[in-house]
């Protein structure tokens, strides 16, 4: 809102809302669900957190951008209305933003949720795979 108010366009109100909300929601969405399927080597108790296990950075860089891909491809049904909503002044658009952007990031915050739930690996085997980082 703030953004709106240094900007002076009171008119991308709605859409500057939805897409901010879609987005968060997304975001949580598929964040709950990647967290629980993918697995990295992350640094030991008492280790710096700036010094990342050997054999980290990749596994690390690759599940991050496919959880960054699928938060873009699922957030296109908000993003595109709300960039067009700010960009070509359209109160229409703005508001197909608001109304799209909290229900879409709703349908994927539970299902992302329900998915985490769904593919979290039992506790053993789970623990099993993090033991072999070490």
């Amino acid at each position: 809102m703030i953004s709106v108010a240094v900007a002076g366009r009171w008119d991308a109100l709605p859409a500057v809302l939805g897409l901010t909300l879609g987005l968060l929601l997304v975001s949580l969405g598929v964040s709950s669900a990647a967290s629980a399927r993918l697995l990295y080597p992350v640094p030991k108790p008492g280790d710096s957190p700036f010094k990342s296990p050997q054999g980290a950075a990749m596994a690390t860089m690759a599940s991050q951008t496919v959880a960054m891909a699928l938060v873009l491809a699922l957030a296109l049904p908000v993003l595109v209305p709300g960039v067009l909503a700010v960009v070509l002044p359209s109160a229409v658009l703005g508001w197909v933003s608001l109304a799209v952007g909290p229900v879409l990031g709703a349908v994927v915050l539970v299902l992302g949720a329900g998915g985490a739930r769904a593919v979290r690996p039992p506790a053993p085997s789970c623990s099993q795979r993090v033991m072999s980082y070490a």
